[in-house]
Order: C-alpha cells, then structure tokens, then sequence
C-alpha cells in the first residue's frame, strides 16, 4: 500500500524511536480492493429465472504488505527489540500512519509474515503483511 507519510505509529511507539521508516522497493502504484464490497448470498430455485436474495456479506478483511526501513544498519540486539514490536503481538494494536490526510485514522491490526531486508550483508529493514480486523 502507498502512502506520503513515512513515519508510523505503532502500539503507541513511534517509528522515529528506532530510525524506522515506510519504505518501499517495487516503485508501483498499489491498487486494492475498495473498502465497501460485498458478496450476495442467494439460492437458485428450481422452475425460477431469478434466484433468492438470503443476504449479503461484507468484504473480506484488509491485509496489505509493508516494507519497514532503516537508512542505517540495525543490529543484532535492536533487531529483537524491533521484532517483538512489531511481529510479536498477540492482540490487534492500532497501526497509525503520520501522514496529514490520516491525523485521526488508524489501523486495527496484525502484522504478520516478518521477512529481514539484507543489503550487502546488512540488516537495514523489515517487510510484512498488515492484517486489519475490518475490511476498510
């Protein structure tokens, strides 16, 4: 997911604590799903052209894939400090964007599936998936 903003709060820590900062490697526009769609619910009755409407369902949850990047070197013990933060939770945590647009918005979530980002034998980041607890 693209944002403008590349500090972040997490569990009320700031990302500047650690020198940590949204990044991202792919360069591209990230298209998603909308937040709003559902999913019909119906039956098919024999002898009928049109089935029953039962209901609908809402959307799937969010999930979205972070990258998490130092411009210097973490090390070995900072890296356990970080990684429990942020991978080690066992409850939602709110996930807040410092952005302008997004002052009172925040993110109900999980951060699951942590990868290291290494570049020439140094640990400069992290990356995983953002698992929200609503589907917008």
């Amino acid at each position: 997911m693209s944002f403008f903003g590349k500090s972040f709060i997490f569990d009320g820590k700031s990302s500047e604590e650690y020198n940590l900062y949204i990044s991202s490697s792919d360069g591209e526009n990230a298209r998603l799903t909308g937040a709003g769609d559902i999913e019909l619910i119906t039956q098919k009755v024999f002898r009928r052209n049109s089935p029953y409407l039962l209901g609908v369902t809402p959307s799937p949850v969010l999930q979205f894939d972070i990258e998490i990047t130092s411009p210097l070197e973490i090390m070995a013990d900072e890296m356990g400090y970080i990684m429990s933060w942020i991978f080690g939770q066992t409850e939602y945590k709110k996930l807040q964007i410092v952005q302008e647009d997004m002052y009172n918005f925040y993110y109900n979530c999980f951060i699951t599936s942590p990868k290291v980002i290494k570049v020439g034998n140094k640990t400069i980041g992290f990356s995983g998936t953002v698992i929200c607890d609503k589907p917008f």
